[in-house]
């Protein structure tokens, strides 16, 4: 409120100053016979505009009298000011504003519902990966592998799904697969997989995690 009265205090004294310049101007010429100097009029009408400005509820005169008596500083007053309290004007943007509440309260109502139903779906879908996943694996090893755990003999094939419905579904621990490396010792296939990629300092891709394994069982791991 203070803030407002020393703005308007500010408008008031600039077009005090305004026009005690225009007046003296004004009786100088008249004594003298000179003409008015262009900018003096120029000034003292340049706030005419304030006329065509929204009046929030003060009246189209009353914007006049700000633009005229204090120019620009009276568009400034007049564009800034609060909309008159029981005008038509204030009315109507009070009725606009609640009726901008009431939608965006229905767009967040609507918001709301869709996540609510999208979170019912994947709880659904996470439901029907993990019953799958246990009735492939057995209940508790793949209660284990979806509790982020890792075993010696492990089935390799039971970490990956169980990492990849974490990782689809959002549950916290997955791990991304990134790439399979292949290797032949005495005749045996082992595997190294790397998990969790991101990309180094040079720009090359990186990994976490490591997993070794031979005849598609879990032999070692590693945080890389």
């Amino acid at each position: 409120m203070a803030e407002k009265k020393n703005n308007i205090r500010g408008v008031i004294f600039w077009g005090v100053i305004s026009w005690v310049s225009f007046i003296a101007a004004f009786f100088e010429t008249a004594s003298t016979g000179r003409e008015l100097p262009a900018f003096v009029v120029f000034f003292a009408w340049l706030g005419a505009p304030a006329l065509f400005m929204n009046d929030k509820g003060h009246g189209k005169i009353n914007n006049l009298f700000w633009g005229v008596f204090a120019n620009i500083a009276g568009w400034v007053h007049v564009a800034t000011r609060d909309y008159k309290k029981g005008s038509k004007a204030y009315k109507q943007k009070e009725k606009e504003e609640k009726e901008r509440r009431n939608q965006l309260a229905k767009e967040h109502a609507k918001q709301k519902a869709a996540s609510r139903r999208a979170e019912i779906a994947r709880k659904k879908q996470i439901t029907k990966a993990t019953s799958s996943l246990k009735n492939k694996y057995g209940s508790e090893d793949a209660t284990k592998a979806l509790a982020g755990k890792i075993w010696v003999n492990m089935p390799f094939n039971l970490f990956h799904d169980a990492h990849k419905l974490m990782i689809e579904n959002g549950i916290p621990n997955g791990r991304k697969f990134g790439k399979k490396f292949e290797n032949v010792v005495n005749g045996e296939e082992r595997h190294k997989y790397r998990f969790d990629p991101y990309k180094n300092r040079q720009g090359k891709t990186s990994y976490n995690y490591e997993v070794d394994t031979k005849a598609g069982l879990i032999t070692g791991w590693k945080e890389l």
